[in-house]
């Protein structure tokens, strides 16, 4: 392609200096040699991206990007820019506030609760197993290389120099697992508000969601501690049997195929199907963290200083 285009550019030189007709034919038959090239190349190239995408997350994006959706997030006109930040913030906050309060009208005790739940009967998690900095540096190279610009020095810096900051990044996630205590300042997010849909209005705040974005150590100490996690519901057995979401190995195509099979099951026998969907509005912000650590403790086992880690 290189070297067509400097052919291309001699063509271009040669009409100019002499207009002959000959001389525009020969650049413009240049032009459309390099177009097929480029359209070639491309295709070859995003070809490839697709075989090589190990995970759907990446297919996603790359999807996203080759139908152009990957362009800036527009915001409110409506409002001044510099009170942008307030109105986004007490938009957000107001809007789960509201939602809480109306659950907070209806919903009962979780001791009179009217669910069955599972009571915990296998090898209770009380405390997280120090971590090995070949453990911190492996996880490392499965997480994404993004900076949050509450991070002290870009993450890319960070996997450069791995080795010499491995010991130290080990030493802080084995300290905040032996307390129980997550770290105040990796608490902290930088929320961004982003657009539901680009065909939404952008003036209409509700067409909004927030997004965190944490420090690169905050999301290191959860990967860490989730793998933990994972270990202990794998062996007591402790997954529902229909989760498909935040479990490995499994996905929205894994429910949707269970919802597929159950569907031509049913078919099949000749009989009616009725689907069900439930959507809930701001499901993690809304959740009661009393109850979640009740049920942590006495559903699921998980005590002691491991319990006070989830509860920091």
């Amino acid at each position: 392609l290189r070297s067509m285009k400097q052919e291309r550019r001699r063509a271009k030189r040669r009409w100019l200096s002499t207009g002959l007709t000959i001389h525009k034919e020969i650049m413009n038959s240049i032009k459309h040699k390099i177009s097929r090239l480029v359209s070639d190349a491309k295709s070859t190239f995003y070809n490839f991206k697709v075989s090589t995408s190990s995970t759907v997350k990446e297919l996603y994006r790359l999807t996203n990007n080759l139908l152009g959706k990957c362009t800036s997030t527009p915001l409110p006109s409506v409002y001044p820019t510099n009170q942008l930040p307030q109105v986004f913030s007490d938009f957000f906050v107001n809007k789960v506030r509201q939602i809480r309060d109306s659950i907070d009208r209806q919903v009962v005790h979780p001791s009179s609760h009217s669910v069955s739940e599972r009571r915990f009967s296998g090898t209770p998690l009380c405390g997280f197993e120090t971590v090995t900095q070949e453990a911190v540096l492996k996880c490392m190279k499965k997480m994404s290389p993004k900076t949050c610009v509450l991070d002290p020095i870009p993450t890319s810096l960070l996997f450069e120099c791995s080795d010499q900051v491995v010991p130290l990044l080990t030493t802080i996630v084995n300290q905040s697992l032996a307390t129980g205590i997550f770290p105040s300042c990796m608490k902290s997010a930088v929320v961004k508000p982003l657009l539901k849909k680009p065909s939404l209005d952008p003036n209409v705040l509700k067409h909004f969601r927030p997004v965190s974005n944490l420090p690169f150590v905050s999301k290191l100490i959860e990967k860490l501690v989730l793998d933990q996690l994972f270990r202990h519901l794998d062996h007591n057995n402790l997954w529902h049997t229909f989760q498909s979401a935040y479990r490995p190995k499994h996905s929205t195509e894994t429910a949707l195929l269970r919802v597929l099979n159950d569907l031509l099951t049913a078919s099949d026998s000749g009989s009616i199907s009725i689907l069900t969907l439930l959507d809930l509005s701001a499901a993690f912000d809304t959740i009661d963290h009393s109850i979640l650590l009740t049920r942590l403790d006495s559903t699921f086992g998980i005590r002691d200083l491991a319990l006070s880690f989830f509860r920091s």
